[in-house]
Formats: C-alpha cells, structure tokens, sequence
C-alpha cells in the first residue's frame, strides 16, 4: 500500500485481531525489521517446504478450535 509500511500493517492488524496468527514468507528475512517481528508469530523464509505451510495451517486450525471450546465453557456459564 502507498504511504503504508508492511510493519505498520502488521501493527494494526494486531491490535485489532490481537489472536490472529500472522506469519511472514520472504525472501530477505534478514531484512525485516525488529518491529516486524514484534509483530508476528512466525517468519519464514522462501523457498518453504509444502509440509510447513501444512503445518502452520494445522496448528492455526487447531487454535481456532480450541478457541471456539473455550467459549462454549464461558456459555455454559450463562
């Protein structure tokens, strides 16, 4: 985005979803800055094997879900 840097949107975007997971593929890891990583739960560098990615959504999966059972404790409650 013009005007917007990759970290600044990383910063919005956890402040505003502060439990989503937000990842980083490039290709210059070594250029991303601390702020960056502030900002992350995970940075990858490219190539990234299929397996990772499955993995990540896997476990991104399972977080939901896991989410998703806490709740229904906090309903259970009502």
């Amino acid at each position: 985005m013009s005007g917007v840097s990759g970290t600044e949107i990383l910063s919005v975007v956890r402040g505003l979803m502060p439990w989503a997971v937000i990842a980083i593929v490039s290709g210059c890891t070594e250029e991303i800055s601390e702020d960056a990583f502030d900002h992350t739960d995970l940075v990858l560098a490219k190539p990234v094997r299929a397996e990772t990615i499955g993995k990540l959504v896997e476990l991104t999966k399972k977080l939901v879900e896991t989410r998703e059972t806490i709740r229904e404790l906090r309903d259970d409650e009502d």
